[in-house]
C-alpha cells in the first residue's frame, strides 16, 4: 500500500491510476498525524512529492522521523541539488526522478513493502 502524501491534486491523480493499474492500494493522507491510523504499517510506504520546494520536503521527512513513522519513504523529486538528495538519502528515504516513467514507483513500493500485485493477470 502507498500512502500518499501529495499537494498536487492533478499528480496526486495520476499516481492513484497508475498504481491502481499496477495492482497497488493508495491511500491519500492530508497530514503526516494520519499516516500510522490509515495503513497496516507493515506493508506500506509513505510517498511524498518535492512540488516547489525542496526546503519543505526536507522538513516533511524530518517530521516523518520525529514522529516515528516507521515507514519506508519514497521522494519524488524532479532536479534536486545534491545537497538536498544527500540530506534526502541520508534521513533513509529512497529518492525517485520526475517525470515517472514506466513502473519505476510500483516497483519501488512493491521492493520496499514486498506487496504482491492484486490484480489478476
Amino acid at each position: 500500500m502507498a500512502l500518499l502524501l501529495i499537494e498536487d491534486q492533478s499528480l496526486q491523480t495520476a499516481i492513484r491510476f497508475a498504481l491502481d493499474i499496477d495492482g497497488i492500494e493508495s491511500r491519500v493522507c492530508t497530514d503526516l498525524p494520519q499516516v500510522p491510523s490509515q495503513a497496516d504499517l507493515k506493508n506500506a510506504c509513505l510517498v511524498i512529492d518535492q512540488g516547489q520546494d525542496g526546503s519543505e520536503t526536507l522538513r516533511t521527512l524530518r517530521r516523518v522521523r520525529a514522529l516515528n513513522i516507521e515507514l519506508p519513504v519514497i521522494v519524488l523529486v524532479s532536479t534536486p541539488p545534491k545537497l538536498l538528495s544527500d540530506a534526502i538519502s541520508q534521513l533513509g528515504a529512497v529518492i525517485i526522478k520526475k517525470p515517472l516513467l514506466g513502473d519505476e514507483l510500483a516497483q519501488t513500493i512493491r521492493a520496499l513493502t514486498a506487496e504482491p500485485p492484486t490484480r489478476a493477470l
